[in-house]
């Protein structure tokens, strides 16, 4: 996903989908990636990604929320912020996030603008 933005600017990165319940807990992240280098861990670390994102093993989970994140200098190429979602599973396996027509994944990003308050 691709947004104008500039340092400070806000990001909120939402998702709304289930995981399967493969015996395996899944992971997600998002990250920047100016000019297709991966720079920021935005929202979640490397290990845990958004914990309220986790697709526990064994269970159908619920996927909804979203965060929040301050842009930095390293976000941004020529005005413009690249987000990607990245995912994994904590062992080696699959984990699946449905889609369908009933219960479609959704993946939106919103510039909020200027903040007052650096994270």
């Amino acid at each position: 996903m691709v947004l104008e933005a500039q340092v400070t600017d806000v990001i909120e990165y939402g998702i709304l989908g289930l995981w399967g319940n493969q015996a395996f807990t899944g992971r997600l992240r998002v990250v920047t990636v100016p000019n297709n280098v991966v720079t920021s861990q935005t929202l979640g670390d490397s290990t845990f990604g958004v914990p309220a994102w986790a697709g526990v093993a064994g269970f159908l989970n619920p996927l909804a929320g979203s965060h929040f994140y301050t842009i930095n200098s390293g976000d941004v190429f020529a005005g413009l912020v690249t987000l990607r979602l990245q995912a994994r599973v904590d062992t080696s396996g699959t984990k699946t996030l449905h889609a369908s027509a009933t219960i479609p994944l959704q993946v939106w990003a919103k510039n909020l603008g200027p903040s007052d308050l650096i994270s």
